[in-house]
């Protein structure tokens, strides 16, 4: 199995949608689940794909979703009162990429369905370009971090010790990730509220 194989893609899709006011993950764009969104929008990448989502997904979504990745159901309630944190999430997609062996992982978010598909290659590129080193690799706009995020098998440890909210930019940052610059406002661009998502409707041009 070549290198490239063996970096999947891990979808965050737990969160609690707080400030959307509903379940962000299905608000529709052009009749279209968000998350489903999503999810095509990364099918441009080869190798396999994980979705981690709270188990009060509907079960329509799961069905849709296994019919192009892999999906990981967590607990919506855990001893945390706040219930699931993008750590937790991400630890146990860590924990199950761990397993299967893979050698680098490319995190996204669930309410980023905007990414472009070239900036999703020259991610894949770079972290490729990156294994041997060890080096995760951070896209950049206009000076900012943003996601997709990909890291190197050198930090899945780390990464699978996350609880809570406390994501990966911590140990993104300890690692001086190689930024890959890019022309895409996108990586900066997540949906939390509905205005959010009006004016993603506005300004697609892909949707």
């Amino acid at each position: 199995m070549s290198s490239l194989a063996r970096i999947g893609t891990i979808v965050l899709a737990a969160g609690y949608s707080r400030r959307f006011g509903s379940d962000k993950r299905l608000a529709l764009l052009n009749g279209k689940p968000l998350l489903l969104h999503t999810l095509t929008s990364l099918a441009v990448i080869p190798g396999p794909k994980l979705v981690v989502a709270s188990d009060d997904l509907p079960m329509e979504i799961q069905s849709a979703v296994r019919a192009d990745a892999e999906l990981l159901l967590l607990p919506r309630q855990t001893q945390n009162e706040h219930g699931l944190g993008m750590g937790d999430s991400l630890a146990a997609a860590i924990k199950s990429a761990s397993k299967q062996q893979w050698q680098a992982a490319l995190v996204a978010l669930a309410d980023m369905p905007g990414i472009r598909q070239d900036t999703i290659q020259s991610l894949i590129q770079a972290l490729v370009e990156r294994q041997q080193q060890g080096e995760p690799v951070v896209p950049v706009y206009e000076g900012g971090w943003g996601h997709p995020v990909g890291f190197q098998q050198a930090q899945f440890s780390q990464l699978s010790q996350l609880q809570g909210d406390q994501g990966g930019r911590a140990i993104l940052k300890r690692c001086q990730p190689i930024e890959v610059q890019v022309d895409d406002p996108a990586v900066l661009s997540d949906i939390d509220t509905p205005d959010d998502l009006q004016q993603f409707l506005i300004n697609s041009s892909v949707l």
